[in-house]
């Protein structure tokens, strides 16, 4: 629906595959938000196809016979859905007056103020921002843990190495996964760790926006390692464990490694003539 110039009628056989896999799920588990957003979509491209004269009548029909089987269905009216028209102007009008600022003064917090001072209504807020982070086919995989007791944070980050001397002083700390039931072929394998890596990467700059420091803690464990987590953190097998962040608020003054960042010329490369070339003809 976004697209230049869309092709007149498309995505008819999506949108039947859909109405039976909405059906199917609502009778086996109930209507859930996601059957609403999914319902909404489609009945959006039914809305788009009838603005351009194409009426769609057997695929309406399936509609109508959905929302008459799952009353709950009908509350799909309400969800945002499809395409909006944005405006370069009310999005400029959004970005900070200084980007070079923003991002120079992220880093990485191994001195968080007292627990007194954190206001923990920032977790979820937090949490809200990171969900726009980019995902593919906007599956949205990445998913947050949030711990706050002081007993489970140190238990938790005993399994993890590289927090020894700052860890037990966070407020909170996150487990970042992503579910791998949202991938369903061999090429995917590694998605679910981009997903998860760029939704922990959006929390983290949201919790930066917010004024809240955090310390991003790898999860590079062996398999046994990533068991024995899971016996006292007991996250779905389902979800691969992305990462873990530290959180907590910023003291007046606080000390953070510089970390001088590699030279542009060994991470930037424009138009490099030694890159693209046509194929060879297979003889």
């Amino acid at each position: 629906m976004v697209l230049p110039a869309p092709r007149p009628g498309f995505g008819q056989d999506k949108i039947k595959q859909l109405l039976g896999i909405i059906g199917e799920t609502s009778e086996r588990w109930n209507v859930s938000h996601v059957e609403k957003i999914s319902l909404a979509t489609i009945e959006r491209l039914v809305d788009f196809h009838a603005a351009r004269d194409l009426n769609l009548p057997e695929i309406s029909a399936k509609i109508d016979a959905l929302k008459a089987r799952f009353p709950e269905l009908s509350k799909s009216e309400e969800i945002e859905a499809g395409a909006i028209t944005m405006r370069r102007a009310d999005l400029i009008a959004t970005l900070p007056n200084d980007p070079d600022a923003f991002f120079k003064s992220r880093r990485s917090i191994r001195l968080f103020g007292p627990r007194e001072t954190f206001d923990f209504s920032c977790l979820e807020h937090a949490v809200r921002l990171a969900q726009r982070a980019p995902s593919v086919c906007n599956r949205q995989t990445g998913k947050a843990y949030i711990f706050t007791k002081p007993s489970d944070i140190d238990l938790l980050l005993r399994f993890q190495d590289g927090n020894k001397g700052f860890g037990d002083t966070a407020s909170a700390l996150v487990v970042c996964t992503s579910d791998l039931s949202n991938f369903y072929k061999v090429g995917e394998r590694n998605q679910g760790f981009v997903d998860g890596g760029l939704f922990a990467m959006a929390l983290v700059y949201a919790f930066h926006s917010l004024g809240v420091g955090t310390c991003m803690l790898n999860w590079s464990q062996p398999a046994h390692s990533d068991s024995k987590f899971r016996s006292v953190c007991r996250i779905p097998e389902k979800e691969v464990i992305i990462t873990m962040i530290a959180v907590g608020p910023l003291r007046e003054e606080y000390l953070v490694a510089q970390s001088p960042r590699r030279e542009l010329q060994d991470v930037l490369f424009i138009d490099d003539p030694d890159l693209v070339s046509l194929p060879r003809k297979v003889m």
